[in-house]
């Protein structure tokens, strides 16, 4: 496994094997007790995960279902999506003592919204098809069935525009608000994130190297002003018009 890998994977965690075997791409939300993962129900429908697991917050692990062999397929997508967002804070995530079952720590970005979890998860899904070796970040996107009629959102995300606007209804998910829409609506609900005024104008601030709007009027006057003064001052010459033709 390369050194950048072994950053996001962490160590194999204990847990007690569910009494029935969970279907491939199920989720189970877990707390950690005597050094052991208790997992609770499984879930493989996506949205109704979401909705039992909407108080999740930062911090918090999940189970996922996928093999063995799969799970470093899954945690290299993850690690992928994430340094393509220009991310540092990263997803963490590992084996478990079950064949069938990894562990998932979601980065804090991801609990930021629900239609941010709900890209999460499939994201997930889409890891099990993916080739560190060749990369095939966009098939393996495609692939993915509540991913594949989203990509133009994929993109669009990937692109910075990570911000779910007013116009989202976040009572549904990822796949719900995206496929089929299009590109002015998509604009619309994907956006930058908006800037706040005062951060806006302590960029300015540092840019220009002043303290505060005080300093700044201060900058203003001797740079407008200034140089009103001084122009009416030193008036330009004026030209006298030329003379006209005798008709």
């Amino acid at each position: 496994m390369a050194e950048e890998q072994k950053a996001i994977w962490g160590d194999v965690k204990q847990l007690k094997s569910p009494a029935y075997e969970p279907a491939a791409g199920s989720f189970a939300i877990c707390q950690e007790s005597g050094g052991r993962l208790v997992l609770s129900k499984f879930y493989h429908c996506r949205d109704v995960f979401h909705t039992d697991s909407r108080d999740l917050a930062a911090g918090a692990i999940i189970a996922f279902v996928c093999t063995a062999a799969a799970a470093p397929k899954v945690a290299a997508f993850v690690t992928e999506f994430e340094k393509r967002l220009g991310h540092e804070k990263l997803t963490r995530m590992g084996l478990t003592n079950s064949a069938s079952i990894m562990w998932v720590e979601p980065a804090a970005f991801w609990f930021g919204n629900p239609l941010r979890r709900s890209l999460f998860t499939a994201l997930l899904r889409a890891g099990v098809g993916y080739n560190p070796e060749t990369n095939n970040f966009d098939a393996a996107i495609a692939k993915e069935k509540y991913l594949g009629p989203t990509k133009a959102a994929v993109k669009h995300f990937l692109e910075g525009h990570t911000w779910i606007s007013s116009e989202v209804d976040t009572a549904r998910g990822w796949y719900d608000n995206f496929a089929g829409i299009s590109v002015e609506s998509l604009t619309k609900r994907l956006t930058f994130k908006p800037i706040k005024e005062k951060d806006l104008w302590r960029f300015v601030y540092d840019k220009l190297g002043v303290e505060d709007g005080t300093a700044l009027r201060k900058m203003y006057r001797t740079e407008v002003y200034g140089k009103k003064k001084d122009a009416d001052a030193n008036p330009a010459p004026v030209e006298a018009p030329a003379p006209e033709a005798k008709k």
